[in-house]
């Protein structure tokens, strides 16, 4: 058969699958930052189909195939696992460890700073496991074998290269420019990326990262960076310890906010109202504030991580004359870090 009568075959092949997939979702379903790893893919899946399809192997030429329109449509497509290949002992464990060490790349920012290689490697690697199960082409196995060692390297030393996401802030995302000796390039979308290979290298568009992506990729230096601090005023009825009814809602949300932190440290400061004399105001808003200290603790913040202070009546929250009572100043305000 003719080079051009198989190539052909190959096509009609390719299309009869396109044409079969109406069953998938409408495209798009990757993530923003994988679609050139995808389309590389893609069009990789498609050579060695093509390949599979000369040599007469249609099972495996369906199987690629089949890979590339799912990653071409914009689906997730994970390197062939070993243990699912019928494979002698010592190569399942060899392509095992093998493909570990390919995840590793791809899901430390492989798809997204490295795409072209980082699908030369997982294609060369299916082509690998493939080749190995069928075992008798020995030349095709080490060809395999040897792309993805190479693809592999390649991909692991793109991968390090810098990236710059813009997360968005709570008045939205605003704006930085990406500047190296090579070029210059503007974020000014939630999650927009830019990677640069060097300092010499023109700044590459990454497209829009998900919020899931950037905490796959971030995830432990998002987690060390300690939370804004807030504050809550808890306001008290008068003369006594007891907290307004919508006061105590506000004690709920504050001992969430401290569940939520790691290693919380809290200042509790009391004031009251300027009804009464002023020594026995500042000993009544530091017994407010030790009472708030004490709900707290009771949630198991150590003691020595609440500072409790007392402004007494000097620090009004509404400015009155002397001997006004004012709900809104009797209140602790607890400021939490």
């Amino acid at each position: 058969m003719s080079r051009a009568a198989r190539r052909s075959i190959s096509g009609l092949l390719l299309a009869a699958l396109l044409a079969g997939c109406q069953a998938l979702p409408p495209a798009g379903q990757a993530e923003e930052g994988d679609r050139e790893f995808l389309s590389a893919l893609a069009t990789r899946y498609e050579a060695l189909g093509a390949s599979e399809a000369e040599q007469y192997d249609w099972p495996d030429s369906w199987w690629y195939a089949r890979r590339a329109v799912r990653a071409s449509a914009g689906y997730p497509v994970e390197p062939v696992d070993p243990a699912t290949r019928a494979l002698s002992g010592p190569a399942r464990e060899n392509l095992g460890s093998a493909r570990a060490d390919l995840l590793g790349v791809l899901d430390g920012g492989g798809r997204i700073l490295a795409p072209e290689p980082s699908a030369r490697a997982q294609a060369a690697f299916d082509c690998w496991v493939e080749q190995q199960e069928e075992g008798w082409q020995t030349a095709d196995i080490e060809q395999c074998r040897s792309e993805f060692v190479q693809a592999l390297g390649e991909a692991r030393l793109a991968a390090r290269s810098e990236l710059v996401v813009l997360l968005p802030g709570e008045n939205g995302a605003g704006a930085v420019a990406v500047q190296t000796r090579g070029g210059r390039q503007a974020l000014d979308r939630p999650y927009a990326a830019s990677a640069s290979s060097s300092p010499d290298a023109v700044p590459a568009d990454r497209g829009d990262l998900s919020p899931a992506a950037v905490s796959g990729l971030f995830g432990d230096a998002l987690n060390a960076v300690p939370q804004a601090p807030v504050s809550f005023i808890l306001q008290f009825e008068a003369g006594g310890q007891d907290l307004t009814d919508a006061s105590k809602q506000v004690l709920l949300d504050l001992t969430a906010d401290i569940r939520r932190r790691r290693v919380p440290d809290l200042t509790v400061i009391g004031h009251t109202d300027r009804a009464g004399a002023a020594p026995s105001n500042e000993r009544l808003a530091r017994s407010r504030a030790e009472t708030v200290a004490r709900l707290i603790e009771a949630e198991g913040v150590p003691a020595g991580a609440i500072d409790v202070k007392s402004f007494g009546e000097t620090d009004p929250l509404v400015r009155t004359a002397d001997g006004v009572a004012e709900p809104r100043n009797r209140r602790v305000e607890v400021m939490v870090r």
